[in-house]
């Protein structure tokens, strides 16, 4: 049970945190800390307490501490979290850093867990219950293929500060939610386009070596709004379709009617995601990746990039 939750960095993720924590009724109160002190935030209807330095907000105490803070700072700012409180639990945004070395020291023994959101989204976890429930009639995933575009081609420089690249910011995404149905086991192919920031496209295998089957994830920064959707197929000839910014998925099985889910609350889209990792992270379902998993998912994320020239 979390009572004061220290968030660090109010940039715009913070809002969704800040959304999320308000219906966990275990977390009594919030703080922020930025150096910066932006334009003021609220909890639950009351102006956020915000605090230049790190060390003003853990003095007075704290159960839990959100890093939201760009992904270059990801590894500095869980070594000063854990150098002041060695046992506080510690929530990093995805990517866990922008770079592998720094990503492993974040990961290593369980110095901060990863917030995976996509993982969290309704139609995935939807998704997911409907597998559980075939109880293995579906068979193994043969194929993956993920679409991830944001419109941030005009706004790259302060986005690549912030978000490093668009495959580290998206690809984590896509590995995530296909981590949910099968284990990416390596990178076939990796590459860039146009430039080292916006547009990429990987391959991975997916299941053993030898399998034959494949993930095929492309992210960009290149469109003029957010298109992200992904497919599933099965060796049953089951496939699963989403739409990721409408909150879709779309069951296709031989011989039967499709099942669709539809998101239904008519919130913003992330905050859905975040919601449902909070209500598991505290307590009510666990469904957070395994730590292992966390890595493995973050090894592949760097063994591609690590293939660009």
């Amino acid at each position: 049970m979390a009572n004061r939750v220290v968030v660090v960095g109010l940039g715009n993720i913070s809002s969704v945190h800040l959304r999320a924590l308000e219906d966990i009724e275990s977390v009594e109160s919030v703080v922020g800390v930025d150096p910066n002190l932006p334009p003021a935030a609220s909890f639950r209807g009351e102006p956020l307490r915000v605090y230049r330095h790190l060390d003003d907000a853990l003095a007075e105490g704290a159960d839990l501490v959100v890093v939201a803070t760009p992904t270059g700072s990801h590894a500095s700012v869980v070594g000063a979290v854990r150098a002041r409180n060695a046992a506080v639990p510690i929530l990093v945004e995805k990517p866990a850093a922008d770079r592998h070395a720094e990503a492993e020291r974040v990961l290593a023994s369980g110095a901060a867990q990863v917030i995976f959101h996509a993982g969290f989204a309704p139609e995935v976890l939807w998704a997911v219950e409907l597998c559980e429930s075939a109880e293995g009639r579906l068979g193994d995933v043969v194929a993956f293929e993920a679409f991830f575009a944001s419109p941030y081609a005009d706004d790259r420089e302060s986005r690549t500060a912030s978000l490093a690249n668009s495959w580290l910011d998206s690809g984590i995404n896509a590995l995530s939610i296909v981590g949910r149905f099968a284990i990416p086991s390596r990178v076939s192919s990796f590459r860039s386009f146009a430039d080292r920031f916006s547009a990429f496209a990987a391959c991975f295998g997916l299941g053993a070596q030898g399998a034959g089957n494949q993930a095929t994830i492309v992210t960009t920064w290149q469109v003029a709004s957010f298109r992200q959707w992904s497919r599933l197929c099965f060796s049953d000839g089951t496939e699963l379709v989403f739409d990721h910014i409408a909150g879709t998925a779309t069951a296709i099985s031989p011989g039967a009617a499709p099942e669709i889910f539809r998101r239904a609350d008519a919130g913003p889209r992330l905050a859905g995601h975040y919601a449902n990792f909070y209500r598991d992270y505290f307590g009510a379902r666990r469904r957070q990746y395994a730590d292992e998993l966390g890595r493995d998912l973050h090894r592949l994320l760097f063994a591609a990039l690590e293939r660009l020239p």
